[in-house]
């Protein structure tokens, strides 16, 4: 070990004439003594005590000798890795320094010193309110290597600092010991891409490590490195990454489907994809199509408009997705016809959406046959901003709700109307006005001929909203969204397997003994048979009246006095059971409706007749996933269940070695051994990149609108009313702050001259008389 430098030898010895400031080490030592004095050199070293050096200053000494010189290391990341994991242990910071080059530019010395070595330069802002932190002392300390044909050896090492040690307990929040690992970095960027907000994750490192001074790194630290990872992802730009994900799906993946659309200058302007699953549950449910375009969650303000449907557990399903630059007709008829012709022109019967004129043209030009109605939700939301002074008297939402929701029959509609523009003397509303013009594409009365599931909404709350749109935000780039895409529509097909799975299970328990519902559970899904059953359970408080009819068919009077103001007719024919009733219930949603539940019942009907089955509705309504060829003779397991027993096994092993060094190389050597005799035999496993030829670097969205043009919807009332409040509360807040800091220099004021028998207030003659 080389012998401390001259310079640190003089500091070593201690000036005995020289005294401390007594803030530091009054509990130590007196005026006339030294720290060596008291406890010993070693001692003090080893507490990182100040030292007087020949200059009088305090100056702190690593030690008496050190550890690092002659040490010799391969290359310059292990040298500073050793001088780093050196200043942990005594406490301070370090960073890279200067770099020696001969005459030939070839590298001969590196050096790494204190992070506090040099000094700030003082700039001429001083007005600013905020500066950065002022971390230079011009410290000296510092370690030098000389580099010899690639080795680096420590050659110099200088030990004094002029400022005081970290507190061991604190050295971990230094910016050279705070260090994340890949390992920890994957982690975060995965939970970030299933929807989990990166502090969540950055918790939960925190709890499993044992606290925050032991996981190694801060927050910061965290989101930076993510920000990296995730950028590492991008192929020149975001939308590019992503046109090459998809391009590769549909290299590799069967009936995969997407298509995009660029502008002049090659930004993406509309993008569609769909894989093969949402094509069969398209073709098995497509009766109903829901279309929501109110969602601009993203980095560039694209209108993401995801399409969904209901499967046959009456559950959200997906029917592919999309992405717009805006909001005009033109988009919206690309992305529909996008849509038909990748589900090979079958155009749904009811398509819903929310209310916009630019969607109402798109689908009355893509979807000749299909029947357009609006969404009710997006109707009472948009009521709160027109309705305001109207939804606060009594009665006037219950009214409107049973307008918009439970108006079965025309003439229910029109009295149910007259009642409420003359109640509320609203006949000449605006927006009422409006609605009611409307009233074919909101009101159930109208579309009775048009299957729609019974669904009154284009999207559901429990479904689309919380699983997709709520963990988008405005910094969600479209790589990001294509992650949580693939997560929510993995976590709806989970839920689907799930159902399938406790339909092949078993039956449900039937209310009610009753040989209906018992053949209701039998051909029905649970969720299906839900909604059948308490179809059942709502007939049996109805009542009925015997109608005289010419022929054979039997007519009915069917009524609750509790609710129902209009009744409904029931034509019956015993011969064959078939009935139809004048609410149009199965028509519209595929179930038969509580005024025939009621009839049959009372004709002793115990099976419900296969024209009123709706095959959506049953277990088989969506063919099973067929076996790979020849595999049911030959008895090979399938694909897919395969895989899925592979890797529960693999995972097992995995889990199994993975806190054992050992263990953890003989799991890597058998892979890279599998690996390369499945290459030998299939010639490679990986899939290869798919690049275009010729094909310009696909742009980001430009995010903005020409001059007097507007790409989006203009803001609701009830939002501006909103930001004012906001404003107002804001400016309020402000006004209050200032006034309170007037009145607390003013009070300082009076109490001051009180203090000093200044009077409040003096008169001109008083101050005329004053000497």
């Amino acid at each position: 070990m080389a012998e401390i430098s001259t310079n640190t030898m003089e500091i070593l010895s201690i000036n005995d004439k020289e005294t401390m400031e007594p803030s530091l080490i009054d509990q130590h030592m007196t005026d006339s003594s030294t720290i060596d004095d008291l406890i010993g050199e070693e001692e003090a070293l080893n507490q990182n005590l100040p030292k007087l050096d020949s200059n009088g200053e305090y100056v702190w000494v690593e030690a008496k000798e050190s550890e690092l010189i002659g040490l010799t290391f391969d290359t310059e990341d292990d040298a500073y890795q050793a001088y780093c994991r050196y200043s942990y242990i005594k406490c301070f910071g370090v960073r890279s320094s200067n770099e020696r080059k001969n005459t030939k530019g070839v590298a001969v010395a590196k050096e790494f010193c204190c992070f506090k070595q040099g000094n700030k330069a003082i700039k001429g802002n001083l007005g600013k309110q905020y500066s950065k932190l002022s971390r230079r002392t011009g410290c000296n300390a510092m370690v030098s290597f000389k580099i010899v044909d690639g080795k680096y050896e420590c050659s110099r090492h200088e030990m004094v600092h002029n400022h005081e040690f970290c507190h061991p307990s604190e050295v971990s929040h230094l910016r050279c010991h705070r260090k994340i690992d890949s390992s920890e970095v994957k982690y975060l960027v995965h939970l970030r891409t299933s929807g989990i907000r990166l502090a969540d994750g950055f918790r939960s490192l925190v709890k499993e490590a044992g606290g925050s001074h032991v996981v190694g790194f801060e927050y910061a630290d965290a989101a930076s490195a993510v920000k990296k990872a995730m950028k590492k992802k991008f192929d020149k730009t975001d939308c590019n990454t992503l046109i090459n994900i998809l391009k590769q799906r549909a290299a590799s993946e069967k009936d995969f489907y997407y298509d995009f659309e660029l502008d002049e200058d090659n930004s993406l302007v509309s993008v569609f994809f769909r894989d093969r699953i949402i094509r069969q549950d398209y073709e098995a449910f497509y009766e109903l199509l829901g279309n929501d375009g109110t969602y601009c969650t993203n980095k560039y303000d694209m209108v993401c408009a995801p399409f969904v449907g209901i499967n046959n557990h009456t559950r959200i399903c997906m029917f592919g997705i999309g992405f717009m630059l805006n909001e005009r007709t033109e988009s919206f008829e690309w992305l529909y016809k996008t849509f038909l012709a990748s589900m090979g022109g079958i155009q749904p019967r009811t398509i819903m959406t929310d209310q916009s004129h630019a969607m109402s043209t798109a689908i009355a030009n893509c979807f000749p046959k299909s029947k357009h109605r609006l969404c009710v939700w997006h109707l009472f939301k948009n009521s709160s901003a027109h309705l305001g002074h109207l939804k606060d008297k009594l009665g006037f939402n219950k009214l409107f709700s049973r307008i918009l929701k439970r108006c079965h029959t025309v003439e229910e509609l029109e009295h149910c109307w007259k009642r409420l523009t003359k109640e509320y003397n609203c006949a000449h509303h605006p927006w009422l006005t409006r609605l009611y013009e409307l009233r074919e594409k909101w009101c159930c009365a109208y579309d009775k001929d048009y299957f729609s599931a019974g669904v009154l909404s284009s999207q559901r709350s429990e479904s689309t909203n919380n699983s997709l749109c709520k963990r988008l935000s405005k910094t969600t780039t479209l790589c990001d969204f294509y992650d949580i895409f693939g997560t929510v529509l993995s976590e709806w097909r989970s839920h689907e397997r799930k159902d399938n799975s406790l339909c092949w299970e078993g039956t449900p328990e039937v209310s009610i003994p009753c040989s209906l519902l018992e053949f209701g559970s039998k051909i029905y899904t649970i969720g299906a048979y839900k909604r059948f059953e308490k179809e059942f359970v709502k007939a049996m408080s109805y009542k009925h009246k015997f109608v005289p009819s010419i022929d054979d068919t039997l007519c009915y009077y069917v009524y609750t006095e509790r609710t129902d103001e209009f009744a409904h007719v029931v034509s019956f024919d015993q011969s064959t059971n078939y009935a139809c009733c004048t609410c149009k219930r199965f028509e519209e949603g595929g179930f038969l409706c509580r005024h025939i539940l009621f009839i049959y019942h009372c004709n002793c009907v115990d099976k419900i007749p296969s024209i009123y089955i709706l095959k959506r509705w049953t277990k088989d309504a969506k063919p099973k996933e067929d076996l790979a060829e020849g595999s049911r003779e030959s008895g090979i397991v399938a694909g897919p269940v395969w895989k899925l027993d592979m890797h529960r096994q693999f995972n097992k092993v995995i889990v199994a070695s993975a806190d054992n060094d050992i263990t953890r190389g003989i799991v890597k050597n058998c892979f890279e051994k599998v690996k390369a005799e499945i290459e030998a035999i299939l010639g490679g496993i990986d899939v290869s990149d798919i690049e275009g030829a010729d094909v310009d670097i696909i742009q980001n969205p430009k995010g903005k609108t020409k001059k007097g043009e507007r790409f989006t919807r203009k803001r609701s009332i009830i939002d501006i009313q909103t930001s004012r409040a906001r404003g107002k509360h804001k400016a309020a807040a402000t006004r209050a702050r200032k006034k309170n800091i007037v009145n607390t220099v003013v009070e300082d004021d009076l109490a001051r001259n009180e203090v000093n028998n200044v009077p409040l207030h003096i008169g001109l003659r008083e101050i005329l008389m004053t000497p």
